[in-house]
């Protein structure tokens, strides 16, 4: 068996992400790293490095309104688990706990208190990506991360980045991460090599924390998406057909929408660009295998201005409850 990658059944993966974690904590051919995906399932992927890049064998886990189906988790790694010899850990699963791109979800305490423990009993990692939990809509408190969890000798590595609080454009962020694992971080070549993954920017953004802009700035932001978000949540609930289900996200960006069975998000795209020029992100792009979430569709709160957004979303519910009404050829 080559190496093992599990992850949500809709997710996005940055190449970067799933490069620099295969290179540091699974290079070993037979490691398996686990990893979560949206909405439906996650999955597991299979990896191992060629010369020239790695390979990956993905299957999907179901993944719940309060996250991520442990029970389904826990089958596919008793089935899937070996011992390591040469790793510290044999598999990795990856996930985003809070406000989960795409779906918006976030894990409940008893689904993260559930994946500790079953990450400590079977002796893998969980790398999360915690870069919404700040954008708290329903608290002045960032949200409890998963690796807050993490009581034991240390089985999960926290993502964080800048990107969605300072700017897109601002490549830094940060990894907590167990005492255990911060030898194999601070000896890989990526380090060693290259010295500081982004110096410059880096500086900037300490002179803009000790200055307090930063906070500032983030403050800021984190109203301006708050108010986006409960505008966005308050037309759809007064608007969208009730055929139409989805969950009300309390932060992060997105919105995750199920059209009824059978209807195709995509042809709906189509009709919404050519008749409201209005744009989202159709569900299968973010599941692995094909015609997977082909009836589902990712709305986000964090680009338009609040007085835009609103215009969008009205428009967007009255062209769904068009196309849901006409016959289908």
């Amino acid at each position: 068996m080559k190496n093992l990658f599990t992850s949500d059944q809709y997710s996005v993966l940055l190449p970067y992400k799933l490069s620099y974690q295969n290179q540091v904590l699974a290079r070993n051919p037979k490691n398996i790293i686990v990893s979560v995906q949206p909405k439906l399932t996650f999955f597991i992927v299979l990896s191992y490095k060629t010369k020239r890049k790695y390979l990956l064998f993905v299957i999907s886990v179901k993944l719940n309104d309060d996250g991520v189906d442990v029970k389904e988790l826990e089958k596919i790694v008793q089935e899937k688990r070996f011992q390591s010899k040469s790793k510290t850990f044999w598999a990795m699963y990856y996930t985003i706990p809070t406000y989960h791109n795409p779906t918006g979800i976030l894990f409940s305490e008893a689904v993260c208190q559930e994946l500790a423990n079953l990450a400590r009993q079977y002796d893998f990692l969980i790398l999360c990506d915690d870069v919404y939990n700040i954008l708290n809509y329903t608290s002045s408190k960032p949200t409890k991360r998963l690796f807050a969890y993490d009581n034991g000798p240390g089985n999960i590595i926290s993502n964080g980045s800048f990107a969605k609080l300072i700017g897109p454009g601002v490549r830094v962020g940060w990894l907590e991460v167990p005492a255990r694992l911060k030898p194999i971080l601070e000896n890989s070549g990526i380090l060693n090599s290259g010295g500081c993954f982004n110096n410059y920017t880096s500086g900037i953004l300490a002179s803009l924390f000790e200055l307090k802009l930063a906070q500032e700035h983030i403050a800021i932001v984190k109203r301006a998406y708050k108010e986006r978000m409960l505008a966005a949540c308050e037309i759809l609930e007064k608007n969208l057909p009730v055929s139409c289900k989805w969950i009300k996200p309390s932060g992060g960006y997105f919105i995750w929408i199920s059209l009824p069975t059978n209807t195709d998000a995509g042809k709906l795209l189509q009709t919404c660009l050519q008749d409201e020029k209005i744009f989202f992100i159709i569900g299968s792009r973010f599941a692995y295998k094909p015609m997977v979430a082909n009836n589902c569709l990712r709305l986000s709160i964090s680009f338009h201005k609040k007085d835009k957004l609103v215009d969008g979303v009205t428009r967007f519910c009255a062209v769904v409850k068009r196309f849901l009404e006409e016959p289908k050829k």
